[in-house]
């Protein structure tokens, strides 16, 4: 009796190769930089804000990947990188940049996700001769853009980058009357990133010009926050906002 107490108390001690690697999620190393999906109106200011990380020791130097055509608006940051691609294997280059070269950049914008997505799409339909996209095409559109944001968000993770995204806005009317806004991406895409990034804001304009940038869901639009309930905290809303402010709070 004693020898298989003493046998079932061996397995119970035997730790497995895999149990090795298990830690208490509050050892769990946190460097990561901020991951940031942004979305709202045309000239709500997604550019502005996304180039205000620059203005934070957090967020210097930012590259900005101009898929847009946008960054007019940001013409007197002689201190800002931008890149525009010009099709979908120019946005691959310049992500092996990142990766594999030295630089000074914590900040990595993408301006606009939805344009990435479309360039991306544009890519699979001239690859399969069609002239036009089927349902294979937006199938695979989907898988490309959550793999580049998938992608990025973890260099973000690993590397401690920060990471936004912007993306214009699709409104929908409600059963009932009412809007509701969402990030302009096809749905499976929609889903996919608002589950990678860690924030996800909608940046609106009141009818005074005051810009808010909502951090939390509401009925109307599509938001989020991941964050531990203790340390720094990001608030519900921030009015007049600055991503350096963003940075600051999330370091202090």
């Amino acid at each position: 009796m004693a020898d298989e107490d003493e046998e079932v108390e061996q397995k119970q001690t035997l730790v497995t190769p895999v149990q090795e690697r298990f830690i208490s999620a509050a050892d769990v190393p946190d460097q990561w930089g901020l991951n940031m999906l942004i979305y709202g109106d045309p000239g709500a200011g997604k550019t502005t804000l996304a180039a205000s990380a620059q203005d934070s020791k957090f967020g210097k130097d930012v590259f900005f990947m101009d898929v847009e055509g946008g960054t007019r608006s940001i013409a007197d940051r002689k201190d800002i990188t931008v890149f525009r691609p010009e099709k979908w294997s120019d946005i691959g280059e310049a992500y092996d940049y990142l990766v594999t070269e030295t630089h000074k950049f914590k900040t990595i914008v993408v301006d606009s996700i939805t344009d990435t997505q479309e360039m991306g799409l544009s890519k699979l339909v001239v690859d399969s001769g069609r002239g036009r996209p089927s349902q294979d095409e937006y199938v695979m559109s989907n898988s490309l853009i959550k793999s580049f944001v998938g992608d990025l968000v973890n260099l973000s993770k690993t590397l401690g980058w920060n990471v936004i995204f912007n993306a214009k806005v699709r409104e929908f009317a409600q059963e009932g009357g009412g809007i509701i806004a969402r990030p302009a991406l096809t749905d499976k895409a929609v889903e996919g990133v608002v589950g990678l990034v860690d924030v996800v804001a909608y940046l609106s304009v009141d009818g005074d010009g005051n810009r808010k940038l909502n951090l939390r869901p509401h009925g109307i639009y599509t938001a989020k926050v991941r964050q531990p309930k203790t340390g720094p905290q990001l608030p519900a809303l921030i009015e007049d906002p600055d991503l350096g402010q963003l940075l600051d709070i999330m370091k202090s």
